[in-house]
């Protein structure tokens, strides 16, 4: 892709000192599917950042996330096609703002491939093994190995080089576990603890959590990194559709970070199962969503309270904290408006001035997607209520939207290409509108 090229042409006719840490074999051609963890000089990340949005912009794409850092902020681009995020780490490689890599050790051990500057195989093996080990406790088995073989075929010289931010007691350690080749959870996490017990300084945790404490007062001035998408629409809409098209486009660009959810956060259990009535059946497609008969006041409250637990508690739970600080984004395919659009598919009976109360309380999606159009088209493709039904599901549906700022019209009786075409633009105009 044309756009990596013209990235790392243009730093290194800048001048500017970085190195890509590690997943470099496929670069310019393409990320291979990772982010790229990439080093820069203190002295040059102002200039960096310059020529990172730049490029952005000549290639049609646009910061739509971004998590800041004192030594390693992130910043994630979106354009139509792909998307990619970047880890830099500014002068150090760290961990919570303790340093496991020093910039003079990255910047000696760098060299050029294919016009990008990147890390030597060895030491690019421990900072990808310490780097999974510190933040996860875990890491994958082809980091392992090659940080193992680099153990294998190194002098003790150069072994304390590269784990030169380590004290001698935890270099010994790290060698041990990668030497025994016990990759095992229990002995990586035993590894991870004295390694932060080595690295880590009062001054360290105080700079990390002052600067987590800034991130929540972000979160407040709606600059948090994560997205909620909803997507809204009668059956035949196309929701399953536009759903399967831009998941993919967006995994790419949120390193994977992408969870679906139908209807709610699901952190309680369905209430029919909850009372034993019926198995857990999440997933399963709903072929005739009208055949269950509309529970009366006493019932329809009753499910109407329960999940509302889901979509208020469940929500705080599962979904605030991951789009709050971390570069996360759920899909929802329906949600609690649904109590608007289509009572007797959620099996209840309710007035509308009830259900708005609830709303009160049910935190809002960034965006809601509203896919619609002409009512007879949508009942052929999904003949599954009637054609009287999906008019009035339309009818209200516009309705809805029409009450509310943060929602997209779509119009899913044209072409598919066109359908998903206006989706995505819908979906970067309002994620790039935080960093405009």
């Amino acid at each position: 892709m044309e756009y990596y090229k013209i990235l790392f042409k243009e730093l290194n006719n800048k001048g500017i000192h970085y190195s890509v840490l590690r997943n470099w074999e496929t670069l310019p051609e393409s990320s291979g599917g990772h982010d790229i963890d990439i080093w820069v000089r203190k002295a040059d990340f102002k200039e960096f950042v310059k020529v990172l949005h730049n490029v952005a912009m000549l290639n049609n794409s646009a910061l739509v996330s971004y998590i800041s850092g004192k030594d390693c902020p992130r910043y994630l681009y979106l354009a139509r096609e792909w998307g990619i995020q970047y880890d830099v780490h500014i002068e150090i490689a760290q961990y919570r703002n303790a340093v496991y890599a020093n910039g003079d050790l990255i910047d000696e051990h760098t060299f050029l491939h294919n016009g990008v500057k990147v890390l030597e195989p060895g030491i690019d093996s421990f900072i990808s093994f310490l780097k999974e080990v510190l933040n996860n406790g875990i890491c994958k088995k082809k980091y392992c190995e090659k940080a193992t073989e680099v153990v294998i075929n190194s002098t003790s010289e150069e072994l304390d080089l590269y784990l030169n931010s380590f004290s001698p007691f935890v270099r010994s350690s790290i060698i041990d576990a990668l030497t025994s080749e016990d990759y095992s959870g229990l002995k990586l996490k035993q590894v991870r603890k004295q390694c932060i017990r080595d690295i880590s300084t009062i001054n360290t945790k105080v700079s990390y959590y002052w600067q987590r404490f800034i991130r929540i007062l972000g979160v407040f001035k709606k600059t948090r990194p994560g997205y909620v998408i909803l997507v809204m629409g009668t059956d035949g809409s196309g929701k399953s559709t536009v759903i399967d098209a831009i998941t993919p486009w967006l995994s790419e660009a949120f390193h994977h970070s992408v969870s679906y959810r139908h209807l709610r956060p699901t952190v309680i259990p369905d209430l029919g199962v909850l009372l034993g009535k019926r198995k857990n059946e999440q997933g399963k497609v709903v072929t005739n969503p009208h055949a269950h008969k509309q529970s009366g006041t006493v019932g329809s409250l009753v499910k109407w309270g329960y999940y509302l637990i889901d979509y208020t508690f469940g929500y705080l739970k599962l979904v605030w904290p991951q789009v709050s600080f971390k570069t996360k984004l759920f899909i929802f395919d329906r949600y609690y408006y649904d109590y608007y659009i289509d009572q007797k598919r959620m099996g209840v009976s309710l007035p509308k001035w009830l259900i708005r109360i609830g709303e009160l309380f049910v935190p809002t999606p960034d965006l809601i997607i509203c896919l619609g159009g002409n009512p007879q088209k949508i009942y052929e493709r999904k003949p599954e209520t009637s054609l009287e039904e999906v008019t009035r599901q339309v009818d209200a549906l516009k309705s809805f939207c029409s009450k509310r700022k943060n929602v997209a019209w779509i119009d899913t009786t044209t072409s598919i290409e066109e359908t998903i075409s206006s989706t995505k633009d819908a979906i970067l105009k309002k994620m790039s509108s935080r960093y405009i």
